[in-house]
């Protein structure tokens, strides 16, 4: 006889009421289910158990624990009948579908102990265990005794399997039970929407935070401790609310205006439902709000954006318009009336190539349909209209595509301003200027002929008064020579101031040509060097004088658009006047830069001469003006003069800084500098 075959320690009929209590008491299904197995095992005594497991649509049989008899007493199977280490085998998540006594032989018994393998008498009871899910567990249980306790314990365990079967059923629904509530709970808890329930009178009985948090309760025990009558602040919102749900009415998406316990109104969207006993009584309502506060105030923002612009459409003196795919008007504000006289419900639905002119609707339509396939905007496009008078007006059109949120395109909206007085006014423009240009073509031609005349008359003078300057000169220096032994001292005076004051007359008419050469010229504008121009001047006067010392600060890269002939011209008057005026210094110091003033590029030539009081610095510019003595600085006054013409010449302005023994700066712009220019 093997030692498994001692009397069991748990008689059948004490059986089922040991299960039974255990699977009540146990805290979990997956605990009871473990604690199920284990008496049954105890109960079973054998020599050597195990289990073996195969999943949904799987024949392949799986080992997933042994036990040997000594250790049948343990806790094995608490932790499942798979054990632990099976990845498809969890218990909590599943429940058993059947249980029965299977006549199963194993082909692989190969797998079992080697004392149970040589042993003759060997047998086993199968007890088959099918899961709602498709996956089945065998337990064996293996005796090396062949008796009528086997057949025993065979009935035994036929009748305790159904009993078993219907008590774990019944734990798995209790669990089932509880884990619904708390998901209930936890959803209701955490519901980021305002949830509640209140008893028939209106007690808050349970509330989630959201619903603190709306109506400004400083705790949930404040809550609980108040009732949500008070947050009705309309008396026809409250009795809809109460009547309805006494009438088993459940209340959707009842749009409620409510008040904050400090009283602050907020919007809310009800939505409640009441539960009720057997006599129709209402004992309960259980309710959810929605907070819409924000979108009612975004609402009313929208409805006053859009009064806003309906009203700036309707007073805008401009057509605003939208239209279909095809054409049509779909919104016309009220100023198609005012300009072209058409009913606005005449104008809906009709197609805007209606008001074109008859004559230009199909050169019209042609550019509408290429906008429209290639869905792009247009801006200041002229149109023509024809109003209700038949009268043609103008209008300047710009529009936009209109697409569906699916991006499919639906017209245009667009904007037609009347440009028809505007048309005619920039006519009567043109025709003016028409006129304006012919006079001044006709002023040039006259002003060339008076110019050739002036030149004409100038050179004519110029030979004119020369010839008896020359005589006088020549004359007087003829005198000189040939008498002057027999002249005393005042006759040879006189004679030199003769001669003196005819070369002078000969340089004046000489620098009045040139000045009304400057005058003349023709400008050829291109891309110069001022600063190259000013340092040959520069060197140029320094070899005139080569014992005088003098420093010249040239700054480089002076570029300008200009006449080059007429700058050399400028440069050198400005260069020659501080070079004559610092004459008297130890130390010329004559500097050609530029600066900048205002945003505008300022070109000087700065030296620290003789300077001028700046009281008469507007006579510097004058022809023949002087500002200084003939014997101390001479001069015909001429220089500065033509500088300024050259300068007015290209536009530009010319100014002079100055004090007395000091030095003096002339600054000029030009409106061609290079900057200026590329802008």
């Amino acid at each position: 006889m093997n030692k498994s075959s001692g009397k069991t320690a748990v008689r059948a009929s004490d059986l089922l009421p040991e299960l039974t209590r255990e699977i009540f008491l146990a805290d979990s299904y997956h605990t009871a289910l473990g604690e199920t197995l284990r008496i049954l095992n105890g109960f079973m005594a054998p020599v050597y158990s195990e289990c073996r497991s195969k999943i949904a649509k799987s024949s392949v049989w799986i080992i997933t624990h042994t036990i040997h008899g000594e250790d049948k007493g343990s806790e094995a199977f608490v932790n499942g009948l798979s054990g632990s280490g099976s990845e498809f085998y969890k218990p909590s998540l599943e429940v058993i579908d059947e249980v029965w006594i299977a006549d199963h032989r194993m082909t692989d018994d190969a797998t079992l102990p080697e004392f149970l393998r040589q042993n003759e008498f060997l047998v086993s009871i199968c007890l088959q265990v099918a899961f709602g899910s498709g996956r089945n567990d065998l337990i064996r249980f293996f005796y090396t005794e062949e008796s009528k306790k086997i057949a025993k314990l065979k009935r035994d365990l036929s009748k305790l399997l159904p009993s078993v079967k219907q008590l774990l059923r019944q734990k798995y629904s209790v669990k089932e039970m509880r884990n619904s509530e708390q998901r209930y709970r936890t959803l209701f808890m955490e519901d980021l929407n305002p949830s509640f329930i209140t008893s028939p009178d209106g007690s808050v009985k349970e509330c989630n935070q959201a619903f603190i948090s709306l109506f400004g309760f400083k705790s949930k025990k404040a809550a609980l401790q108040s009732n949500f009558n008070d947050r009705f602040t309309n008396y026809m919102h409250q009795v809809f609310f109460w009547e309805s749900l006494q009438q088993k009415e459940q209340i959707n998406n009842h749009e409620m205006p409510a008040s904050t316990v400090t009283g602050q109104n907020v919007h809310t969207i009800l939505k409640a439902t009441g539960s009720y006993d057997q006599n129709s009584n209402l004992t309960e309502i259980v309710g959810y709000i929605q907070d819409i506060t924000d979108r009612k105030a975004a609402e009313v923002a929208l409805r006053k954006s859009e009064e806003r612009y309906r009203s700036l459409i309707e007073t805008t003196n401009d057509w605003i318009w939208e239209i279909d795919e095809n054409f049509c008007f779909t919104y016309s504000s009220l100023k198609v009336q005012t300009i072209l006289g058409y009913e606005l419900n005449n104008v809906l639905g009709s197609s805007f190539l209606d008001l074109v002119p008859t004559n230009q609707r199909e050169e019209m339509e042609e550019e509408f349909s290429e906008l429209a396939v290639r869905q792009e905007a247009f801006v200041g496009v002229e149109q023509y209209f024809e109003d209700s008078q038949g009268n043609i007006a103008i209008f300047e059109t710009s529009g936009i595509p209109l697409f569906t949120n699916n991006g499919i395109f639906q017209g245009y909206r667009g904007i037609s301003k009347d440009i028809t007085e505007r048309k005619k006014t920039e006519r009567q423009i043109a025709r003016m200027n028409d006129e304006l240009e012919n006079k001044v073509i006709e002023r040039t031609k006259m002003l060339r002929i008076a110019n050739k005349e002036l030149e004409a008359f100038s050179y004519s003078v110029s030979h004119d008064l020369r010839a008896p300057l020359r005589s006088i000169d020549g004359f007087s220096q003829a005198l000189i020579e040939d008498y002057g032994d027999s002249l005393d001292d005042i006759a040879m005076n006189y004679l030199s101031r003769v001669r003196s004051a005819a070369q002078r007359m000969s340089t004046l008419i000489d620098d009045m040509i040139k000045l009304a050469k400057v005058s003349r010229t023709e400008l050829s504008k291109k891309r110069i060097n001022l600063s190259s121009i000013a340092r040959t001047i520069s060197q140029s006067l320094a070899e005139s004088e080569p014992d005088r010392k003098a420093e010249f600060i040239i700054q480089p890269n002076l570029y300008v658009l200009g006449d080059e002939n007429l700058m050399k011209v400028a440069l050198q008057n400005l260069l020659e006047n501080a070079w004559k005026f610092t004459s008297k210094e130890e130390i010329t110091h004559i500097e050609v830069g530029s600066k900048s003033i205002d945003n505008e590029t300022v070109y000087f030539v700065r030296d620290n001469g003789a300077g001028f009081d700046m009281n008469y610095a507007k006579k510097l510019f004058a022809p023949f003006q002087r500002l200084h003595k003939e014997t101390d600085f001479p001069g015909t006054g001429i220089g500065l003069s033509t500088v300024q013409r050259i300068i007015h010449r290209h536009l530009g302005k010319i100014w002079a800084e100055g004090d007395l023994e000091k030095g003096a700066e002339f600054c000029f712009t030009m409106r061609t500098n290079m900057k200026q220019s590329i802008d």
